[in-house]
């Protein structure tokens, strides 16, 4: 946004920070043009350009009984306690449907919309969770993550607007920039 800003100073941008869902919600009622969210099932009133591809993986503090393992089957996680984004968020959906996959329902025993309450919980034993491969890079504290298998779980992000035969220029511009500079970051994040 800082680079389309930069080339096109007269557009300007009004910021709004939700779940997944909620986002889609308000595109599709003309409340907001663009989203950026992880991506759910097809909307067939939203167009869109997935930019991120990542595999989710468990998080535990150093001292959980599962931390020497390079990776661990899903179904392992059935009698563990599960600290969760709440329910506004696609994150959640993707555990909770991945969990009932391989026939368990996750014991959750806390939910919230921040990060850092639950990196907190997860580095006092509270619980584990799962989190996408590049967060669990900038994690803070004494953490171990672990590749989740049987089944992986991908977690994708897409920019995501009204499907309209009648985008403005603007519009337009727009997505054709974001479709540049993200699929270049994307290259770049490659190497």
């Amino acid at each position: 946004m800082a680079s389309f800003h930069q080339e096109y100073p007269e557009i300007t941008f009004q910021l709004e920070e939700d779940g997944s869902k909620r986002i889609e919600e308000k595109i599709v009622k003309d409340l907001l043009d663009f989203g950026v969210v992880v991506l759910s099932e097809e909307n067939e009133t939203l167009d869109r350009y997935l930019f991120v591809k990542e595999k989710l993986k468990l998080v535990v503090p150093s001292s959980h009984r599962l931390a020497e393992k390079q990776e661990v089957p899903l179904h392992e996680l059935q009698n563990e306690s599960f600290i969760m984004f709440n329910q506004e968020f696609q994150l959640r959906n993707l555990i909770i449907s991945a969990c009932r996959e391989v026939g368990f329902q996750p014991i959750i025993i806390s939910e919230t919309s921040q990060l850092e309450f639950i990196q907190e919980l997860v580095a006092n034993d509270i619980g584990i969770t799962l989190l996408p491969e590049s967060t669990c890079l900038e994690l803070k504290n004494d953490f171990k993550a672990i590749n989740v298998t049987n089944p992986e779980i991908e977690w994708n992000l897409a920019l995501i607007w009204k499907k309209d035969s009648n985008l403005s220029q603007v519009f337009d511009e727009f997505i054709r920039f974001a479709k540049v500079k993200l699929s270049t970051a994307d290259r770049c994040h490659d190497l």
